[in-house]
Formats: structure tokens, C-alpha cells, sequence
């Protein structure tokens, strides 16, 4: 009798037990479908103007929604045109979405001779309409010029300037020796230096830095090394369709759109009039964030999204960077993240103490003007014996130069020979990441 009883006893344990386990694994496949509709949502909501009358916007939001629930193993019909709902929310426009009828299997189903339980989500993704969706990330505030070598050989500047008339609107910064040959060169903002051997009035009341350079934030080459733009790097499968492996030496005349990463020894920018055409292609963004994100295919959170993009970024991991004709504007890629234009990781085949006078980014001609970031943390950015290169044209004649107001960025390398005369830095302000929309993204309740 002892022994029917415990049997009993334990047959009524292991059932309790086998329904506890299989409710905490329904509890949590639920949250996974609402986590996944919620994402869905989120990705709708980066197509949406912010404006419940307009309905041209609201076509695009299911389409992106669906997207994603098919990539996530939901059946198509979860993507019925009719099954989405155009709400509005705290001010904002919404995209509404109810799941339901997911089967989770439970283990104790076999003893009630079902063993499916029927899951259901809703989640609402919205987009405010304001004066601006920018997404700010790291690198707004970068100084204007900086210089990196700590360690130069004896007789060797981090930081020279030998042009006359050049204009730095921002912050300078030298973890080596200055020295100011030029005449009348002059910044806006502070400057910092490890020692200035000579000066004419660039580095006037300039403070004192010592040490290893401590690179602005997201740059260096611990925050920002070159693998993430090799093949199959995070950033490299990020930015999908704009994404470009090549052999290519010279970059002429017209170019689309996009990131490149040139594996030749040398890489020329060339072409009177050099332009980047737009491009459509699809690149991975985070439906929560809207910056790019290494695909959900490979481990990441990024949503397959078709745009048209402007601008270029050009990426070399041992490669010499040559901009060697005039009259040259270039606008970064519009979804990097750093806002990179020219990007080196090469170090000149020469050690690091002198490598601070070793070019490795070049220019050598007129009327260069980049919007962005032009950055060799391993060698020396040479600006030549070029008139108007930086971001605009700066306080000479110009020389027929396009003016581009709206150009800004920093020149960061190891080491900066500024050799041209009037040329005209601005340090880049605001977000690095174009608006998707005009406004932010939530949940709704």
C-alpha cells in the first residue's frame, strides 16, 4: 500500500513538474513573438512621415514590417495588407500590428492530448513628426586637426604647418612637437600640444598634453580598427549593397555611391570635377536605432532597406591615398558611422617614430574640399603644396573654388603637414547619420 501511494505521489510530481517546464517555455516563446512584432513595427515605423493623413509612407511601413516577420519564420499571410492598422499615438504616426494563432509546443500537451498552445502579440511602432530624426553617434565634436605621434624621431613634428594663410575653425591638437613655419595661420578654438618648437602665432596660448594620444572619442585604433571593414566585417556587411571589395587604383571622374575597400598598394582620386553619383541599393539598418547593424543573418540586428545614398568613403588597410587633381569635392558615404572620407590603416613601411612625417594620405592638387573625416592613424596626412584644400575654400582669392558652407570634418593622422597655403578647415558639427524621417521612433502603448 506504502509503495502504490508513493508511485502515486511521484507520477503527481513529475506531471506538476512537466507543466511548470512546459509553462515557463510557453511564457518564453511568448515573449519571443512579441520581441519579433515589436522589431517588425519598429522597422514599418522608419518609413512613416509622422503624418497619419498622408497613406504613401504607410504602403512602405507594411512592406518593411513584413520583411522582417519573413525573415523571422513567420508565415507570409502574417504580412496581409489588411491586417495592419494606421493608428495615432502620443502625437505620432503608428503602425499597428496583431499577431495571433503562433503555435508553441508545451511538453505536458501529450497528456491532454494536445500538446500546441496558440500564442498572440500586438505592438505598435510610431514616428513623431519634428524638426529632425538625426541620430547623433560618437565623432561630432572631433577637433579639426589632430595629430597622434607621441613618439616622433628627434627633428620631427607631429603637427606642422609651413603654408601661409590656413584657416582651422575647431580645436588643434599635437601629442608631439608643433612647429607653425607659415604666416598668418590661425584657429578658433583651443590648442593643445605636447611642445611647440616654433611658433608665429597659430599655437599662441596653447596648453600642455603628455603621454600616448588620447583619440577622440570613436577613433583610434583600439575604437576603431580596419577589420571592421574587411569582408565579412561588421561594418562591411552592414552597409550590404554600398559595400564594394576591390583591386581598383584609381577613382576617376564619376563614382557611385558607397563604401570602398581598395586592397591595392596605392589609390589615386583623380579628375578635374571628381563626383559621386547617388546609388539605390540595400544596406542593414537596427529598427530601433535606424544605423546600420550587421544583417540578423549573421548574428546582427540589421533589417534588409533599400535607399538612395550619396557620397563616399574609401578604405585601404595598406595602401598609399593619393588626391592628386583639382577642383575635387567629396562627401562621405551617408551612413557611415564615423563619417569617414579617406580612411589608411597603412604606416608607410617605416617605424612608428618615423612614421609622423611619412604621408600616407596625400593631396597635391587645388580646390580639394572634403565633407568628413580623413584619417590615418598609423602615418602622416600631407596636404601638399596645394591651394584650398580642407573643407571649403578658405581666406584667399579661392581661385575659381566651388564654395560648400556646409562641408566641416577633422584631418586625424599620426602626423599633419600642412604645406598649402589658404586652405580652410571646419570642424564637422551636428549628427553623423542622415535623418531616416522627420521625427523619432517609439512603441506605442
Amino acid at each position: 500500500m506504502v509503495l502504490i501511494l508513493f508511485a502515486l505521489s511521484l507520477t503527481a510530481l513529475l506531471v506538476i513538474g512537466a507543466i511548470t517546464v512546459g509553462l515557463g517555455n510557453a511564457r518564453q516563446q511568448d515573449r519571443d513573438v512579441q520581441n519579433d512584432v515589436d522589431s517588425a513595427v519598429l522597422a514599418g515605423a522608419q518609413e512613416l512621415d509622422g503624418v497619419l493623413a498622408t497613406t504613401g509612407d504607410q504602403a512602405k511601413a507594411r512592406t518593411r514590417a513584413c520583411e522582417y516577420l519573413t525573415q523571422n519564420g513567420y508565415a507570409v499571410a502574417s504580412c496581409n495588407a489588411v491586417d495592419f492598422q494606421f493608428v495615432s499615438v502620443d502625437g505620432g504616426e503608428c503602425i499597428q500590428r496583431q499577431i495571433g494563432g503562433v503555435e508553441a509546443k508545451v511538453w505536458f500537451g501529450e497528456i491532454a492530448g494536445d500538446d500546441d498552445l496558440e500564442l498572440d502579440a500586438t505592438a505598435i511602432g510610431c514616428r513623431k513628426q519634428g524638426s529632425t530624426g538625426t541620430t547623433p553617434v560618437d565623432g561630432a565634436n572631433v577637433p579639426v586637426a589632430f595629430a597622434g605621434g607621441h613618439n616622433c624621431a628627434a627633428g620631427k613634428p607631429a603637427f606642422e604647418t609651413s603654408g601661409n594663410k590656413n584657416e582651422f575653425q575647431g580645436d588643434i591638437v599635437s601629442y608631439g612637437d608643433a612647429k607653425d613655419g607659415g604666416n598668418n595661420n590661425t584657429v578658433t578654438g583651443t590648442r593643445r600640444a605636447k611642445s611647440v618648437s616654433q611658433n608665429k602665432g597659430l599655437w599662441d596660448g596653447w596648453t600642455p598634453v603628455s603621454g600616448a594620444a588620447t583619440w577622440p572619442a570613436g577613433f583610434g585604433p583600439s575604437s576603431l580598427p580596419i577589420s571592421l571593414y574587411a569582408p565579412a566585417g561588421d561594418r562591411a556587411l552592414a552597409y550590404g549593397g554600398f559595400y564594394t571589395n576591390t583591386s581598383q587604383t584609381v577613382f576617376q571622374n564619376t563614382v557611385s555611391a558607397g563604401v570602398y575597400y581598395a586592397t591595392a598598394s596605392s589609390v589615386e582620386i583623380k579628375g578635374n570635377g571628381f563626383t559621386v553619383a547617388p546609388k539605390t541599393a540595400t544596406i542593414y539598418l537596427d529598427p530601433a536605432t535606424g544605423l546600420p547593424a550587421k544583417p540578423v543573418a549573421n548574428g546582427g540586428t540589421g533589417i534588409a532597406q533599400t535607399r538612395t545614398l550619396n557620397g563616399i568613403t574609401i578604405v585601404t588597410p595598406s595602401g598609399l591615398i593619393k588626391i592628386s587633381d583639382n577642383n575635387v569635392s567629396i562627401p562621405h558615404f551617408d551612413f557611415e558611422l564615423n563619417r569617414l572620407v579617406f580612411f589608411t590603416n597603412w604606416n608607410g613601411g617605416v617605424s612608428q617614430a618615423d612614421a609622423c612625417d611619412k604621408p600616407v594620405i596625400e593631396f597635391s592638387g587645388n580646390c580639394v574640399h572634403v565633407d568628413g573625416i580623413v584619417y590615418a592613424p598609423r602615418g602622416a596626412i600631407n596636404t601638399g603644396s596645394g591651394n584650398q584644400v580642407g573643407n571649403d575654400k578658405g581666406n584667399g582669392s579661392g581661385g575659381g573654388c566651388a564654395s560648400h558652407p556646409d562641408y566641416g570634418g577633422g584631418f586625424l593622422g599620426w602626423g599633419l603637414k600642412i604645406n598649402g597655403n589658404t586652405g580652410f578647415f571646419r570642424a564637422g558639427a551636428g549628427s553623423l547619420v542622415p535623418s531616416l524621417g522627420p521625427g523619432d521612433i517609439y512603441l506605442g502603448a
